[in-house]
């Protein structure tokens, strides 16, 4: 089967073009499953940021994952003119250039760039389109988010390939699967670098934060958490990213914790680093929201990557964590600061014993819904019924 994957792939070449790593691995996810599965795969590549600037980017070819990738022109301006260029091009790519006899077209979120060239290909050749749905930003109430809710409703697609069996309700197919991505990418296979540059003793417990440093994603919880138990015998580390103005205000709050348990170190560099610090957390924890609609919308890949881990995953209710059997992870009966203390306080206290059952929990999980087979399995049974509908 031909496929025409539609998606906005990282590349080293577009500076001052902001990528998601989490997204990335998604997107390497997908590619490797196509392949896996014996389809042929050219990738269509519209970026548009949402920085202000002056830089223009010409249209150029390159590889992902040993896949030919065409990246439309691009530039950087202001957001709205960004997005609108960026359009543009794939509206005109989507009419002369895809005249190949592509079996299927996947495309990438209902992002503007990616989900309208993919229904004018529909309309005009003829052809069944997928969606890959990784972020349901439409549940959302901004401009934009209601602009990507009104392209889902009239999309008119074939199948979807969703990240939580939540995202169901979302879509107007009865043709979908759960892909959440698979564990071989999402495995470091690189060398943990030293942790000299941390205090903390191997006797310590590490409770470990890591990933964007909003409210939404449970870095305010976080914070409070640490103040919580800045009295304890747990160490509490934060990594994440964000604006630099928000780096600075994040680190410090944590300041004014004042104390030695409390380590924040923004975002960690080299690569190396990173894997080191999750080597050695006791606890990773996963705190999103769950009073934001779209928690219920998304499913954090960092829990594939934290299975891992020698590690107890500790979670709010969010996703379809609470349907999945066996969980990788230890849900949280409530979202308060006092609730998630007394769990955590008390995971610590039994620290080897929830090690060891949520290894197996972890490892059965990953071993079913993440492994390349089950995965490639799925994303092949999609698209096909696409194609027979």
């Amino acid at each position: 089967m031909n496929v025409l994957y539609i998606a906005d792939i990282p590349d080293v070449c577009y500076e001052n073009i902001d990528f998601s790593e989490a997204g990335k691995k998604k997107k390497e996810s997908m590619v490797k499953s196509l392949m896996n599965s014996g389809h042929s795969v050219d990738i269509y590549s519209p970026l548009a940021s949402e920085r202000t600037g002056r830089s223009y980017y010409r249209s150029r070819q390159s590889k992902f994952n040993n896949v030919d990738v065409m990246y439309s022109p691009a530039i950087v301006l202001y957001p709205i003119i960004n997005y609108l260029f960026s359009l543009l091009y794939s509206i005109y790519y989507a009419i002369v250039l895809f005249n190949k006899d592509y079996d299927v077209v996947l495309f990438y979120n209902y992002d503007v760039v990616t989900a309208i060239p993919a229904m004018i290909i529909r309309r005009i050749h003829n052809k069944p389109i997928v969606v890959e749905y990784e972020d349901a930003y439409s549940t959302q109430e901004d401009f934009y988010s209601q602009l990507t809710s009104w392209i889902r409703t009239t999309a008119k697609v074939s199948g979807g390939l969703l990240v939580c069996e939540n995202m169901s309700s979302l879509v107007t197919t009865e043709n979908y699967g759960v892909f959440r991505g698979i564990k071989e990418i999402y495995d470091s296979n690189l060398p943990s670098g030293e942790l000299d540059f941390l205090d903390i003793d191997n006797s310590d417990t590490v409770v470990m934060y890591s990933g964007g440093l909003t409210r939404e994603k449970g870095i305010d919880l976080f914070i409070k958490l640490a103040e919580f138990n800045s009295h304890s015998d747990i160490k509490f580390v934060s990594t994440g990213y964000g604006s630099p103005s928000t780096v600075h205000r994040i680190r410090s709050k944590f300041q004014d914790i004042n104390s030695d348990d409390t380590i924040f170190l923004g975002k960690v560099s080299p690569y190396s680093r990173y894997v080191s610090l999750l080597e050695r957390a006791d606890i990773l924890v996963v705190l999103e929201d769950p009073a934001f609609s779209i928690s219920r919308y998304r499913f954090p890949s960092k829990i594939i990557e934290y299975t891992e881990r020698d590690s107890v995953i500790v979670s709010s209710n969010i996703s379809d964590l609470d349907k999945i059997t066996p969980c990788p992870c230890y849900l949280l009966p409530a979202y308060d600061v006092k609730s998630v203390s007394s769990e955590i306080t008390h995971i610590h206290n039994n620290l080897d014993k929830y090690k060891s059952t949520h290894d197996i929990k972890q490892q059965t999980w990953i071993e079913n819904e993440c492994n390349l087979e089950s995965a490639s399995h799925t994303v092949d049974t999609v698209l096909k019924q696409a194609m027979s509908s």
